[in-house]
Formats: C-alpha cells, structure tokens, sequence
C-alpha cells in the first residue's frame, strides 16, 4: 500500500512542483524525447522535493534512500498539466445555440 501511495504522489508531484527549467523551455518542442515520452528534468535535483521526500519517508517510516531514488525517477512532463487542467477561461455559453440543437418538441414529448 506504500509503494502505491508513492507511486501516486509522484506522479502528482509533476503537477504541483513545476520545474523551474520547464519555464525556459518551449512547451511544444521538449528537449528530452525517450521512447515517444517527452520528459523534462529529474526531481533528484530539486532542493524542496527531496526535503519532501525525508518528510515523507519520516512519516511513513519508510527507507529515506529508497523514497528520494523512486522520485529522482520522476520526470515534468510539460504537456502533461496542459491535458488535465480545465480551461483558462471558460467562454460564455450560448442559450440560443444550445436550444436550437437539442430543444425541440419530440424530446419535449
């Protein structure tokens, strides 16, 4: 169940810790393409995941080695938040559309 719980958090972690370096780099043209899979890089080198990663295997009494090697396995991803955020902005919705394409009187009936 450990294992899972981590496995979990580090693929949320790509969504919560954007890597500063993501920033820099052109979101449509990755640098690092493996297997098909754009990736950015590793979490190993980011300070606050590995203080992340003592808390974490602190709490879960966990092998502290263990927990931060299982994360520097982790890589951004950056189309990856663009796919599961909702929208920027939502644009306004347009009754007379709506009604004129699904109101009509057999599905009043």
């Amino acid at each position: 169940m450990r294992i899972l719980s981590l496995i979990m958090v580090s693929l949320c972690l790509g969504f919560l810790m954007e890597p500063q370096a993501a920033e820099a780099s052109h979101p449509s043209k990755p640098k690092n393409v493996k297997n098909g899979m754009a990736s950015g890089p590793s979490y190993a080198k980011r300070k606050d995941v590995m203080a992340w990663a003592e808390k974490l295997a602190k709490e879960q009494q966990m092998n502290e080695q263990w927990v931060k090697a299982q994360l520097a396995q982790a890589k951004f991803i950056p189309s990856i938040p663009k796919l599961i955020l909702p929208p920027k902005q939502v644009s306004q919705k347009n009754w007379a559309a709506y009604q004129a394409r699904f109101i009509e009187p057999k599905r009043i009936q």
